[in-house]
């Protein structure tokens, strides 16, 4: 019993937190269920309605390679790809909808380029956006804060001139 109470059992750390909580925060488990719960839903659509599984996987198939191609954390890019792709793809399976669910449809729609072209562009343009956002943000901060730093220096040269102080040089202003 004394090593459980020095930590050395129990599933606790020396400080008596969880170390699955440690290694990443509480719920660990359902994080890792998450691609079990996604694989079976495919599993599901495919068994259920291969047509429409044929056609959604045309559709979001550059999504799918940008995720899987993902290795930041979150994959946040393959995430924004795969969503820009299923906003395109509602036409496409309004359509089936309609006419039909069949294989003539599906097929009929994963092999027009009229259907294709606009959700594999919107996976691209996506995966362009989740790439470019960071560096559009850091230009954007940037700016402001250089916007921010003439306004200092301007506000200090009016202060300077109010007070009849001697500009500050670039050391003094440096320390200050």
């Amino acid at each position: 019993m004394a090593g459980k109470r020095n930590g050395a059992g129990g599933g606790r750390s020396r400080r008596g937190r969880n170390p699955a909580a440690d290694r990443g925060g509480a719920g660990g488990g359902q994080r890792r269920a998450v691609p079990w719960l996604q694989g079976l839903m495919c599993g599901a659509l495919v068994a259920f309605a291969p047509a429409i599984a044929l056609l959604l996987g045309s559709l979001l198939l550059p999504g799918i390679i940008a995720w899987m191609l993902d290795s930041t954390p979150g994959r946040g890019v393959g995430r924004g790809a795969i969503m820009c792709g299923l906003a395109a793809a509602i036409g496409p399976l309004l359509r089936v909808w309609q006419q039909g669910i069949g294989w003539e449809t599906c097929v009929a729609l994963a092999s027009d380029l009229g259907v294709l072209a606009p959700a594999w562009l919107a996976a691209g343009a996506g995966w362009l956006t989740g790439e470019l956002s960071p560096y559009a943000i850091r230009l954007v901060l940037d700016i402001d804060a250089r916007a921010h730093a003439a306004s200092l220096r301007a506000a200090r040269a009016a202060l300077e001139q109010e007070w009849g102080l001697p500009p500050a040089t670039r050391d003094e202003a440096a320390s200050a």
